[in-house]
């Protein structure tokens, strides 16, 4: 998972149905529960964390990050 206009990188292990926990690199960094709401069509639209609130899917543009 890539995030912001740094591209920071976290990995992500899945917990249970919609869950998974997000880990940012570093060794003092815990993970974080984040939950995905899916779009009509089975896509993932946006995440939650308790930690940093509510992230949305944008369109990407040129320059943006690419996994």
């Amino acid at each position: 998972m890539k995030a912001g206009p740094a591209c920071y990188e976290g990995s992500l292990r899945h917990d249970s149905y919609d869950t998974f926990d997000l880990k940012w690199p570093g060794e003092t960094t815990l993970p974080d529960p984040l939950t995905f709401t899916l779009d009509p069509s089975g896509q993932a639209a946006s995440f939650w964390t308790e930690a940093y609130g509510t992230f949305a899917r944008v369109q990407a543009t040129k320059g943006d990050c690419q996994l």
